[in-house]
């Protein structure tokens, strides 16, 4: 694994745990927390701030899936590249959401949601462009 992918696993694994923790904490029942309840485990629920409530977990999410499929760019670096990943990364966000409107999935849709994973989804192509690119220039001059 080179140090692209290790910056771009590191950035989805701790987007996807924060994500988790707050999902599970914030008090609401939900699929997970009740598969925790049956097991006897009890979670402790957190007053998040109400736009860490509504958009935390959204946020978390598209960040993480920018991450990760940046680990399958085969051009990282190149603008080109990222066009793809950020593209494939909002298609993937609004399809996701679009199956809650339908409840194939559960939640519920929100056009928030979709503005705010990508958001998300943006910020963590820059990030991650952004160091490949640096890392990239590190190697041409070493």
């Amino acid at each position: 694994m080179n140090r692209g992918n290790i910056v771009c696993f590191i950035g989805m694994a701790i987007s996807l745990m924060i994500g988790l923790v707050i999902y599970l904490t914030n008090g609401s029942t939900t699929y997970i927390s009740g598969s925790f309840e049956k097991l006897g485990i009890k979670l402790i629920s957190i007053d998040y701030p109400k736009i860490i409530k509504n958009y935390g977990c959204d946020f978390l999410w598209g960040y993480a899936l920018c991450s990760g499929l940046q680990m399958f760019n085969s051009n990282a670096g190149s603008r080109l590249g990222l066009l793809k990943v950020i593209t494939a990364s909002m298609l993937l966000a609004i399809i996701m959401e679009s199956l809650q409107k339908v409840s194939f999935i559960s939640g519920t849709f929100d056009i928030l949601d979709i503005l705010v994973e990508c958001g998300a989804i943006c910020i963590a192509g820059f990030i991650t462009n952004t160091y490949m690119r640096r890392h990239q220039n590190e190697k041409r001059c070493t």
